[in-house]
């Protein structure tokens, strides 16, 4: 009866212990995996697990006793239900340190959680501050170019400005230069003149003193032409330096000069008469000096922007001359004029550089002035072209192209009278207009309406 007894406790028992460890366990196992994945890669977790399927083979074990048990009750003896009992003591107490550790693996659990949280949020707000840090940096950066950028464009409008200054300077301090050379050389020239005029009346007076007492008398024929011959030779010598008398013949005067040319080139002409042919023109400093330069008056022609630079250089050019720059002479972003400028011209009425005077074609270069016919020959005079390089040369006379030697003979033109003598330019006449062709000896001559 006491064995039933016990037999009967020891089943209520082992069957309670059976599903409390079997939950235990099995809820132990879900948490864990549900909760903290990475813990069935932590060593003591792994521990844990087989300690528990351990604990269940045991139990496996101990039913398949129970059965045995539950068969042979009658004959089974006291002392294995002893033992049972001490195992079934033992069972709990491993029982209760499993819960307890799994109440320790919960806490802990617990704690990772919160402690990963902490984590997260310092990251965050250390990310944040990254963020900030960075989006400053790309501030100050951006500060620092455009500061730098707008600094940079003060220094070279600067240096542009200070360039063109000292440019603008120099330019005027040349201008004073070749004025004051001018003024040198007009002051030799006229000093020289001097000295012969007072040589001259040294000589005649010389001359008369000299004479022996006899010819204090009446002349005789001979000594008469003697004497005469000496004084119209120095009134000869003297008069090359004094300039024709002035008349009042101005007449407009047009030439053309057909060249082909690209963008930014300009064309010039300079002329009048050959130095060979006419006195007081050697050796003289300015082209109002000399006896060989005609005075002009250019035309204004337009004011776009195409005769921007012809109006710039036909300021101050006052004579057709061999000299090129005058004195005063206007300059075109700080160039200077070789000579008469010229403007180019087409027949084209659409076209804003046309000229009702050109009824030829493109490229035909204009200068159009009013010329003092007195200084001519008979209406004739010299003309020679110049076409520059480029139009960014601020040196204008370094680089260009003079025309070529041109021989026309004595009748340069069909139908013109015969020039007054042959020469290696073109001869155009005062008073009409002249059509001629860069390098070329073919030329027109039309009357002006």
């Amino acid at each position: 009866m006491a064995q039933h007894y016990y037999f009967v406790m020891f089943m209520g028992l082992f069957s309670s212990l059976d599903i409390l460890l079997f939950r235990n366990a099995s809820a132990f196992l879900i948490d864990v995996k549900a909760n903290n994945p990475s813990s069935t890669t932590d060593p003591q977790s792994s521990q844990q697990r087989t300690e528990i399927i351990s604990f269940q083979r045991d139990m496996n074990l101990l039913k398949q006793e129970v059965e045995i048990l539950k068969r042979y009750h009658p004959n089974y003896p006291s002392e294995e239900i002893s033992q049972i009992k001490s195992v079934i003591l033992s069972l709990k107490e491993t029982m209760h340190e499993l819960k307890s550790e799994v109440i320790s693996l919960q806490i802990a659990k617990s704690d990772l959680i919160e402690e990963l949280k902490q984590v997260r949020k310092e990251m965050y707000r250390a990310g944040n501050k990254t963020a900030k840090l960075e989006t400053k940096c790309a501030a100050i950066q951006r500060d620092l170019s455009q500061l730098t950028t707008n600094k940079t464009k003060e220094l070279e409008n600067s240096i542009d400005i200070l360039k063109k200054s000292v440019s603008t300077n120099i330019s005027s301090l040349n201008q004073k230069n070749s004025y004051t050379d001018a003024q040198l050389k007009l002051m030799s020239f006229t000093t020289n003149s001097c000295c012969q005029n007072v040589k001259v009346l040294l000589n005649k007076t010389h001359l008369l003193t000299s004479l022996p007492p006899k010819t204090m008398r009446p002349f005789t024929t001979t000594t008469s032409k003697v004497n005469n011959a000496m004084i119209a030779s120095s009134v000869i010598q003297l008069r090359t330096t004094i300039a024709s008398k002035k008349c009042s013949d101005t007449r407009r005067t047009v030439i053309f000069i057909q060249e082909y040319a690209v963008s930014g080139q300009n064309l010039f002409i300079r002329g009048g008469i050959d130095e060979r042919h006419r006195s007081g023109c050697i050796d003289v400093p300015v082209a109002s000096m000399s006896n060989c330069s005609i005075p002009i008056q250019s035309h204004d022609l337009g004011s776009s922007g195409h005769f921007a630079a012809y109006n710039a250089w036909r300021k101050g050019d006052n004579f057709l001359d061999w000299h090129g720059p005058e004195p005063g002479q206007g300059t075109f972003q700080e160039k200077g004029a070789p000579g008469t400028p010229a403007v180019w011209t087409t027949n084209n009425l659409s076209d804003g550089r046309y000229n009702k005077l050109n009824t030829f074609g493109e490229h035909y270069w204009l200068v159009d002035i009013d010329m003092d016919c007195c200084k001519t020959i008979n209406d004739w005079f010299e003309v020679k072209a110049f076409m520059d390089n480029h139009a960014n040369n601020k040196n204008i006379l370094d680089k260009g192209i003079w025309e070529s030697n041109i021989f026309q003979g004595f009748s340069p033109c069909s139908g013109s009278e015969r020039t007054p003598y042959e020469s290696v330019n073109h001869w155009a006449k005062c008073g009409i207009m002249n059509v001629f062709h860069f390098n070329q000896k073919a030329c027109q001559i039309y009357p002006l309406n």
